[in-house]
């Protein structure tokens, strides 16, 4: 006898803040599906969320990360489990799921591996705000119901540019681009107190907007322009590679980076957008 085993396709689900009204979701769309659907919506905050504002989002080992850069003075990083399956649905209370983090500036990227989850903070929609980088150890975000974390590590005011857009991290390295004096800093976590490698930053020439870092090449994302530099053989001056100016060289929101390719999406509605998300963060999960 002949047996066939049929293998479910594999989807892939994009995870959306959506501040639109008057209150604060992830809606969780599946991207696989043509046209796209939205499978569900997690509710982050229901009533009185004026002050709050989701900013971005990331994915480690089953959970989801997301930060508030609204207009209050206390800032919180929400932290819940991928649902599983994907349309089951997800409560949270800020008892259970809101941790405070960073200096009381605005929460702009986040990056979490195995060890730490690193903030940053004086994202101000590209207007303004005083820019540093809190680590925080990746244990500490066990406690129920959360309380205001302490760092192990952060940079000193002053050492980035004011409204710093985006964060990658490889190993202890950290790389931010910022948009009002429109650079990108290196800064080496690996020393006791983190230090930037490259000086006052290397200027990008417009807003920075989006980095990504794959080995030894950064690939970032500006007003107008795609640039790619090598932050490997001499962090101190980084050398730019190449850059490239498509037809539409207003305002982007966002980049992913995978293999020999970069996919950009408009910061609203760019006439050549691929794809308009609701806010500047899109992340892609697998399963």
């Amino acid at each position: 006898a002949n047996f066939c085993k049929n293998t479910p396709p594999t989807r892939y689900y994009a995870f959306v803040p959506d501040n639109t009204g008057s209150t604060r979701r992830v809606k969780i769309i599946d991207v696989s599906a043509n046209p796209a659907q939205l499978v569900n919506t997690i509710t982050i905050c229901s009533s009185s969320c004026g002050a709050i504002y989701l900013t971005a989002i990331t994915i480690y080992n089953g959970w989801v990360y997301i930060t508030d850069g609204g207009g209050s003075t206390t800032h919180y990083l929400w932290k819940f489990q991928v649902p599983n399956p994907i349309i089951t649905g997800v409560t949270l209370t800020a008892a259970n799921n809101a941790y405070l983090v960073g200096d009381g500036g605005k929460l702009g990227d986040v990056y979490v591996d195995s060890n730490y989850v690193y903030v940053m903070t004086g994202w101000d929609g590209g207007s303004g705000g005083s820019s540093n980088v809190f680590r925080y150890p990746n244990a500490n975000f066990t406690s129920h119901p959360p309380t205001a974390l302490t760092y192990d590590k952060s940079t000193t005011a002053g050492t980035l540019d004011n409204a710093a857009n985006s964060m990658d991290v490889v190993g202890e390295m950290v790389y931010v681009v910022t948009a009002n004096s429109s650079k990108f800093h290196i800064i080496d976590f690996s020393t006791a107190s983190p230090t930037v490698k490259n000086g006052g930053g290397t200027s990008l020439g417009g807003g920075g907007r989006k980095i990504s870092v794959k080995g030894s090449l950064a690939y970032i994302l500006t007003d107008g322009q795609f640039r790619k530099y090598d932050v490997v053989s001499n962090p101190a001056a980084p050398s730019q590679l190449g850059s490239s100016i498509g037809t539409d060289t207003t305002s982007r929101g966002s980049m992913f980076v995978e293999g020999n390719y970069a996919y950009i999406v408009g910061n609203g509605t760019q006439n050549n957008s691929i794809i308009v998300v609701i806010h500047s963060s899109l992340f892609l999960y697998l399963f």
